[in-house]
C-alpha cells in the first residue's frame, strides 16, 4: 500500500457491522482503498501470564492494517493503533496487547471478510474470487484455512433447507482439496457451515452425520457435483431422494 498522503472522504456514515469498534475517521489512499481509522470500545485485556482481566493502560503497540468487507466494490482497510495493558499484580508487571473479537490473532483480514470470501468460493475458484474481489490467493487460502473447524455451533441454525457440497483446489496441479459445506435456509439466506480439511468420503459423511437430528429433518435437498465421495456421503445420510447433482457442474462437464 502507498505511503503517500490520503485524502478525506465525504461526510458519510459507513457501518462496519462490528459493535466493539468506534470509527474515528475515514479517508481514501492514493490507490483508491478506503481507510477507516478505528479504536476498540473495550477497556481491558487478559494478562498473558496470569489470565486475569487487566485495565491499566501502559501505552500503544503496533498499528494494524486489517482488510475488511468491500464497500461499493472498493477494498476497505481498518487501521487500529493497538493499546497495551499492564498487569500490576504479576511480577515484573508484564504488558499485554488488547485482543479483538472481530479478527483472528495475526490475521490480515477480519472475520467478516473471511466469511464473505468463503461464500464467494461456493461454485467458484480461488483464482476467480481473487480476480473479482482484488484479493491475493494467499489471503483467500488463509481465510479458508481459518474456516476449517472440528465442530459447529448448531444453535445458530434453525433450519438448513438446502446443503451445498463443493470442493476447492488450494494448489494448481496438486491434489490438495478442501470441502466447503454451505447451507441456504428457507428464507434464502446463504452461509458457509464448515470448511473440511479434505474431500474424503469418510470426512464428508462424518460431518453430515454430526448434524443434529432436528436440523437433518429440515434438509430438503443436498446440492453437489458428480464426485462419488460427495454423492454417496449425502445419499447414505439423507437418502437418494434429497441428492441433487448441481446443474453448474453438469454444464461444466458437457462443455469439457
Amino acid at each position: 500500500m502507498s505511503s503517500e498522503k490520503p485524502h478525506k472522504m465525504s461526510n458519510i456514515t459507513i457501518p462496519l457491522g462490528i459493535n466493539s469498534l468506534l470509527i474515528l475517521s475515514q479517508s481514501v489512499d492514493t490507490e483508491g482503498n478506503i481507510i477507516i481509522d478505528v479504536e476498540s470500545t473495550r477497556r481491558e485485556a487478559t494478562c498473558r501470564n496470569c489470565g486475569q482481566s487487566i485495565k491499566t493502560r501502559y501505552g500503544f503497540g503496533e498499528i494494524l492494517m486489517v482488510r475488511h468487507l468491500p464497500i461499493l466494490d472498493t477494498p476497505v482497510y481498518l487501521r487500529i493503533r493497538v493499546v497495551r495493558y499492564e498487569c500490576v499484580t504479576c511480577e515484573g508487571h508484564p504488558t499485554t496487547s488488547e485482543q479483538y473479537d472481530w479478527m483472528e490473532r495475526k490475521s490480515k483480514t477480519t472475520k467478516g471478510l473471511d466469511a464473505y470470501i468463503n461464500r464467494q468460493l461456493i461454485n467458484s475458484t480461488i483464482e476467480d474470487v481473487g480476480t473479482k474481489e482484488h484479493i491475493t490467493s494467499e489471503l483467500i487460502e488463509s481465510a479458508l484455512n481459518r474456516g476449517i473447524k472440528t465442530s459447529v455451533d448448531w444453535s445458530l441454525y434453525t433450519n438448513i433447507e438446502t446443503i451445498g457440497i463443493d470442493e476447492i483446489s488450494l494448489r494448481k496441479g496438486h491434489n490438495y482439496y478442501v470441502t466447503i459445506v454451505s447451507a441456504k435456509d428457507k428464507k434464502g439466506i446463504l452461509s458457509v457451515i464448515a470448511v473440511l480439511p479434505d474431500r474424503l468420503k469418510e470426512t464428508v459423511k462424518a460431518f453430515l452425520e454430526s448434524i443434529p437430528d432436528h436440523l437433518k429433518k429440515t434438509v430438503k435437498s443436498v446440492c453437489t457435483d458428480m464426485y462419488d465421495g460427495f454423492v454417496k456421503s449425502a445419499e447414505e445420510v439423507f437418502g437418494q431422494r434429497v441428492v441433487v447433482v448441481d446443474r453448474f457442474h453438469v454444464a461444466k462437464l458437457y462443455r469439457a
